[in-house]
């Protein structure tokens, strides 16, 4: 162990007060996308985010993510280190640093550093959930996630652990990572014709029951009133029209539009006259390719992006990475089993509102439907069937 660098650990101390300032300014961020009422509350949730995340990191987070013995390379033992036991010692009454680390600036330093960013890590959290959860609650939760998601996970990626560059993981995904770069280069060859190229990944609603129904309807009328308000035809009388031969989605679907519509304020009319006509389409699609029933997943994604943030590396494929990685195929497999898949059938739902012959709002929208309820929106034919005649000779 070295000498003190003082121009190490003034540079650790300065990054960290710029890290520390960045959880007040994302309160200040939050706040300001909140309604005026919930700013004080965001701003009191990002306040227990750093203090609730500091108490945490003393007590035992900074064992489990750094100083810990490591178990099994996912998290280090909460008691090596905990209340900073062998990080920080009393030297006649005054706390310091037990140590220098391998870059010759104190320990304690580290410590304040990686709390930092603990800090600012939960604190982004506030976003996703404001004004959608009580303060007490809010601090269990600060608790439990810095102990059971961050600390681990630090202690996996940048202590050593079973995602670091030399992890287990790492290693295993690597080697499946450049396999798919070496088949993806082989196929970057010149074709007389264009290559066929998918779209990027995308997500489509499938509609498996009449309350389905119903929350199309809300979507529809949800965006159709807006429209009509920027237009300046808000409160305008409507008429939904009934399509010709209609199925039984059309039948109903009539009537979920209608009771969302009074529900919402906007005169309905019983009849055409003086008022903007509602219509809609229910076109059926069947398409006779294949259709893919599973598409790699959250899970899947998330075991190919490891390998791929910590580079190419052929190594030895250990069974128990092996395992894992086919519970979190297994994973996506089973969501994808629960949704239905893609179905080869689909719906293209186009709703209009017109005055005069004129459009107003028209919008489209496209969902998967089950192959077996296809008779479901199919029209009735308007020639009925003549009885033939047989005449003999």
């Amino acid at each position: 162990m070295g000498q003190l660098d003082s121009g190490n650990a003034a540079w650790i101390l300065t990054s960290a007060s710029l890290v520390f300032l960045m959880t007040p300014g994302v309160a200040f961020f939050y706040g300001g996308m909140v309604r005026a009422k919930a700013v004080l509350n965001m701003m009191i949730m990002e306040a227990a985010a750093l203090s609730v995340t500091m108490i945490m990191w003393v007590l035992w987070g900074w064992s489990i993510a750094y100083a810990g013995t490591s178990v099994g390379g996912i998290f280090g033992d909460p008691a090596t280190g905990f209340l900073l036991k062998d990080t920080m010692v009393s030297d006649k009454g005054v706390f310091t640093s037990a140590a220098l680390n391998g870059n010759n600036y104190p320990v304690s330093v580290d410590v304040a550093f990686q709390s930092a960013f603990a800090m600012i890590t939960v604190a982004l959290i506030c976003g996703a959930i404001a004004e959608r959860v009580k303060y007490s609650t809010w601090m269990i939760f600060v608790a439990l996630w810095v102990t059971f998601d961050y600390a681990p996970m630090a202690h996996m990626v940048w202590n050593g652990g079973l995602l670091s560059a030399d992890g287990a993981i790492s290693k295993a995904i690597g080697a499946a990572v450049l396999v798919g770069t070496a088949a993806m280069l082989t196929g970057c060859a010149n074709a007389p014709i264009p290559v066929a190229e998918n779209f990027q990944y995308t997500s489509q609603q499938k509609v498996r029951s009449a309350g389905h129904w119903e929350l199309v309807s809300r979507d529809v009328v949800a965006q159709t009133l807006g429209t009509l308000n920027q237009a300046g035809a808000a409160g305008a009388p409507l008429y939904v029209a009934l399509p010709p031969n209609p199925s039984a989605f059309d039948y109903a679907f009539r009537d979920f539009l209608i009771t969302q519509f009074v529900q919402s304020g906007t005169p309905v009319m019983q009849a055409p006259g003086q008022t903007l006509d509602v219509t809609y389409e229910a076109q059926v699609v069947r398409h006779n390719s294949d259709r893919p029933h599973f598409i790699p997943g959250m899970f899947t994604m998330l075991a190919a992006g490891v390998g791929a943030a910590y580079g190419l590396r052929l190594e030895h494929v250990d069974t128990k990475i092996i395992a894992g990685l086919g519970l979190a195929v297994a994973a996506d497999v089973a969501n994808s089993i629960n949704s239905g898949g893609p179905t080869h059938t689909e719906m293209i739902l186009t709703t209009t509102v017109s005055r005069a012959g004129q459009y107003v709002v028209r919008k489209t929208d496209v969902y998967y439907l089950e192959d077996a309820d296809t008779p479901l929106f199919m029209r009735k034919s308007p020639y009925r069937p003549q009885p033939l005649k047989v005449v003999s000779q």
